[in-house]
């Protein structure tokens, strides 16, 4: 539990400034995978609160959970009034992690498609974020689909 509490403080450490409307439409399929739970709003805000014990999270986030025959991931989505926020936020993650934690290891910042982010390794799965706009993202994945789903999740932000 320790664990998840500090990956979900690094994904949303920043969203306490947020503000305005969470306009994330997820995509039914992720790299095969179909959406099988949602959770956006108050709900999201409630989750990632309890996983914490205390309150560190806006409204304006989404979780999306996805499931394929060859794995599984979860897409995290926090809205930000403005880009700069987001930036920021990704920027916080990076100094957070970057040098490795109790639960992240393996960091390495590059491109897909024109696509700045990081990637990390931590309780058994592969972890990229990122932000595009006025969105940070997140996803969780599984190591052996987490390549392609990563890949899959940026061509399909490109083509919004």
């Amino acid at each position: 539990m320790k664990y998840i509490k500090t990956f979900i403080f690094a994904v949303l450490i920043f969203g306490c400034s947020q503000k305005g409307t969470n306009k994330f439409q997820p995509f039914d399929e992720l790299h095969g995978m179909r959406i099988t739970k949602q959770i956006s709003g108050e709900e999201a805000q409630k989750v990632i609160d309890k996983l914490h014990g205390k309150s560190v999270t806006p409204v304006d986030n989404s979780i999306i959970f996805y499931k394929g025959e060859n794995g599984e991931a979860i897409l995290y989505v926090s809205f930000y009034s403005d880009t700069n926020d987001a930036v920021a936020g990704y920027n916080k993650m990076v100094e957070l992690i970057s040098d490795g934690n109790e639960v992240f290891g393996h960091f390495h910042a590059y491109e897909i498609n024109s696509q700045p982010l990081s990637m990390c390794l931590g309780m058994g799965q592969a972890h990229y974020f990122f932000y595009k706009n006025h969105f940070l993202y997140w996803l969780s994945c599984d190591m052996p689909i987490a390549q392609a789903t990563v890949v899959d999740l940026i061509n399909k932000l490109k083509n919004e």
